[in-house]
């Protein structure tokens, strides 16, 4: 768990400092082992992939999403 004393050393970065944190702690992290690809989610992913090549129309881009959700 972070301690207090060290979120404080962390807050009082550059802003450049942080992102390069962030960066180096993203970096590190193995994503495979944080979320795992069960059979369950092998499957869910299968079926999203046959949804949309059945109706492509449905999706949209990642631009559109964010446009919708006030991001840009």
């Amino acid at each position: 768990m972070v301690t207090a004393r060290l979120l404080d050393e962390v807050l009082k970065l550059s802003a450049d400092e942080r992102l390069e944190l962030v960066s180096v702690l993203w970096g590190s992290l193995q994503i495979e082992d944080a979320f795992p690809m069960t059979e369950e989610r092998i499957r869910e992913s299968e079926l999203r992939l046959e949804d949309h090549r059945a109706n492509p129309a449905s999706s949209i881009s990642w631009a559109e999403a964010k446009k919708r959700l006030g991001l840009v």
